[in-house]
């Protein structure tokens, strides 16, 4: 999969399934990997040269757990998103409940602080009934 995914970017090109003619492609690429891709290259598990291709730009992001500060935010963009998505009014959200929501969570994932999706959340009717809100049913999704 290396070969393909550097061949590609390289030549710019693609053939489709069933087709022999080749098709000129403009994308950029975003990649995004867990692992140290760097020790990967250097035990052979990972290509250099697609390593170089794709290391052009490197935008560091500490995990969530680095920066707790963040969650409030992320939450409340979800529930947002949520609440768009769904055609509902978003629910106001006091500090005091966001704390033991988050409290929960943590004790849910085994004391990590790894936040749950909150999408993910609100489309199974978590986020609600966390905040004493009448819980959404998946029929009225």
């Amino acid at each position: 999969m290396q070969v393909k995914l550097l061949r590609v970017l390289q030549e710019r090109k693609i053939e489709r399934l069933g087709s022999n003619d080749p098709v000129t492609v403009d994308f950029r690429v975003i990649a995004a990997s867990k692992p140290n891709l760097i020790e990967l290259v250097e035990m052979g598990q990972f290509r250099q040269d697609l390593f170089y291709r794709l290391n052009v730009a490197v935008i560091d992001l500490p995990p969530l757990r680095e920066r707790k500060e963040d969650i409030p935010l992320l939450f409340e963009h979800f529930v947002l998103d949520a609440a768009r998505r769904h055609q509902r009014p978003a629910p106001v959200v006091t500090e005091r409940q966001l704390s033991e929501f988050l409290a929960m969570t943590g004790r849910a994932m085994g004391g990590s602080s790894a936040m749950l999706p909150i999408d993910s959340c609100w489309d199974y009717s978590m986020i609600p009934s966390a905040f004493g809100l009448a819980p959404l049913s998946r029929k009225s999704l």
